[in-house]
């Protein structure tokens, strides 16, 4: 019999959506499939839709509980699991039919502790399945894959939600979504990725990414989205208690780069100036406290500039990139 998947779908206020999610996880072509539905507090139908679909196929199982967050929502699915492997969607998404075949094979062809497909943003609300398009394959160990979060920003998100991937479900014997938080991936996943061996990749876009209005993402900046920065300054202290000092550069190199991003977007703030104040204080310390920076004389420049004078480090800053366009 083929290996039993525990999917975790995290349920608040999305009926709207919810069936199109959850048809979709029905009608993968891998079968042995264990569905945990966590009704999240909704205060909409959410819930009813949730136990409307426990009736009609027995491999739905739902949760209902008061409002803990989507880490709290994972959490209750993760302490249920019973499956060898674990993936997780959200619920205004969707998947290809394909998408855990492909992804359970990729981890035994590859003898792999997880595997990662891409996905294409999606804006409309209807039922779309598109070609999955480069099938190309990277095998990376867990180490490789950390140092990688820091190659590419602006592709970070292949490597750091939850929701493109097949976990192992061992690796959740020690690791929880941290609750009360946003960005609650940032938190974890090089922790993730210090316990597994081996990560696989497939280009193959296998999961739909629903651009809502109303997400955390998309939403206009307010002081919650400041929790990201304390997410990576964690990475930063994980990497320095493991002693894995060149990792540990990197993520603090990211640290201040998200900490400028910040700064810029608090000026849309009524007391913005107040947080500024407190980013550029942080970056002032960490340059001070982190010896080691002296030897990147550019980068050492580079955020003084910012702390006498963060006007002209955003203008330079963007001429560099129209120039590098």
């Amino acid at each position: 019999m083929d290996d039993l998947i525990s999917v975790i779908v995290p349920v608040y206020n999305v009926e709207r959506y919810l069936k199109r999610c959850v048809d979709s996880i029905l009608n993968q072509t891998y079968k042995n499939l264990e569905i945990i539905l966590v009704d999240d507090g909704s205060t909409d139908r959410s819930g009813d839709i949730c136990d409307e679909y426990k009736k009609i196929d027995y491999r739905i199982k739902v949760i209902h509980q008061t409002n803990r967050g989507l880490s709290g929502a994972r959490n209750s699915g993760i302490d249920i699991a019973g499956g060898k492997y674990i993936g997780c969607v959200d619920s205004d998404d969707y998947i290809h039919p394909q998408m855990y075949e492909k992804l359970h094979e990729l981890i035994l062809s590859t003898k792999a502790d997880m595997a990662v497909c891409g996905y294409r943003q999606i804006y409309d609300e209807s039922f779309r399945l598109y070609p999955v398009g480069d099938a190309n394959i990277e095998v990376h160990t867990g180490f490789e894959a950390m140092e990688n979060l820091f190659h590419e920003p602006f592709e970070q998100i292949y490597w750091v939600e939850a929701w493109n991937k097949l976990y192992s479900r061992w690796i959740f014997d020690t690791i929880r979504y941290p609750e009360g938080v946003n960005f609650e991936d940032n938190y974890i996943f090089h922790r993730i990725l210090d316990l597994v061996n081996t990560v696989s990749y497939t280009h193959e876009k296998l999961l739909y990414y629903f651009q809502r209005t109303d997400s955390i993402v998309r939403e206009n900046y307010s002081l919650k989205k400041m929790d990201e920065l304390k997410a990576f300054e964690s990475r930063v202290r994980y990497f320095e208690e493991k002693g894995y000092y060149k990792l540990k550069e990197k993520a603090c190199f990211a640290w201040m780069e998200r900490l400028t991003g910040h700064y810029q977007k608090l000026s849309s703030l009524k007391y913005g100036k107040v947080y500024q104040k407190q980013i550029k204080n942080k970056i002032k310390d960490i340059l001070n406290r982190e010896k080691w920076i002296r030897q990147y004389r550019k980068q050492l420049l580079k955020y003084r500039l910012f702390i006498i004078c963060a006007p002209l480090f955003f203008f330079l800053k963007s001429r560099k990139n129209r120039e590098r366009d």
